[in-house]
This record gives C-alpha cells, sequence and structure tokens, in this order.
C-alpha cells in the first residue's frame, strides 16, 4: 500500500510539473528583441508632503508642501545625452518666500 501511495505522489508532481512546460510561455532561446531609445524623453511628476524638511529643519514652517519637477533628455549620439530639469517646491520662509526653484 505504501508504494502505492508513493507512485500516486510522484504521478501528481509530474503531471503538474508538464502542465508547467505546455502554457505557451516562451523558451530561454527567443530572446526578446529591445525597442530602440527614441531621441526625446520627457518625465513630469509632483508630490505632496506632510512637512519640506531638509537637513532636520523644515523648509514649510511645519506645514504641508508641494513640489513639482519637469526633465527633458535628448540623445545626441547613444553615448551623449543633452538634459534639462526644473523643480519647484512650496516653501514658507520669514522672509515670505513662497517657492523653491531648482534648475
Amino acid at each position: 500500500m505504501r508504494k502505492l501511495t508513493t507512485f500516486a505522489a510522484i504521478a501528481v508532481l509530474m503531471a503538474g510539473s508538464v502542465n508547467a512546460f505546455a502554457d505557451g510561455t516562451p523558451s530561454l532561446k527567443d530572446k526578446p528583441v529591445a525597442a530602440p531609445t527614441p531621441d526625446w524623453d520627457i518625465a513630469f511628476g509632483g508630490s505632496l508632503a506632510s512637512n519640506y524638511m531638509f537637513r532636520g529643519i523644515s523648509q514649510s514652517a511645519n506645514w504641508p508642501s508641494g513640489s513639482a519637477y519637469t526633465e527633458i533628455r535628448y540623445n545626441i549620439q547613444p553615448t551623449l545625452q543633452l538634459y534639462s530639469g526644473i523643480s519647484i517646491e512650496s516653501i514658507d520662509y520669514p522672509n515670505r518666500a513662497a517657492s523653491e526653484t531648482d534648475f
């Protein structure tokens, strides 16, 4: 009886492994072709923070702060790129400055 149980368990495991290979996934021989890199790349985004901290000092007077950024990249050659970016954060300084702009 023990041999029959062992044989049945092995048969179930083998049947499960056959299904794993028959699901239509590509084999290791099929290598994906990389898409060509575009000349222009643009990224943008924003965020909200409960407190804008820099080196342990609140830049937003312990109030919530928002930020936004945009980045532009141009590929001149595969090894040479031009890049530009700008970021704006809301702040609250004693001199009443309202934003910090980084280029």
